[in-house]
């Protein structure tokens, strides 16, 4: 079933948001690197697999692109939220400290 998400799967997020809702955006610039990332990896992975044969090629994609839900997103109610430490003194998810026994 998952095959045909891009036929059938043709909503995204924002619809849900509607007119009187606020998206919350906590350190953009960090959303943005992500999705980008997100969206070129997505596209070597579909390049992969039309050429292996197991996607049509202009198949429609499930996926949405930054540009275009970024455009999206200008419709709707939002604010933004900035830490007040840079990303590299954010220790909220460093990883665990290594215990040591006795």
């Amino acid at each position: 079933m998952s095959f045909y998400n891009g036929l059938v799967n043709q909503s995204h997020l924002l619809e849900y948001v509607g007119n009187t809702g606020l998206v919350v955006l906590e350190r953009y610039g960090r959303i943005e690197a992500e999705a980008l990332e997100l969206e070129e990896r997505f596209e070597r992975m579909r390049e992969a697999r039309e050429d292996r044969g197991e996607l049509p090629v202009n198949f429609p994609s499930p996926h949405m692109g930054w540009e275009t839900f970024y455009n999206q997103l200008s419709s709707v109610h939002q604010t933004q939220i900035h830490a007040w430490v840079a990303d590299d003194e954010d220790k909220i998810f460093r990883p665990p400290r290594h215990i040591t026994e006795s």
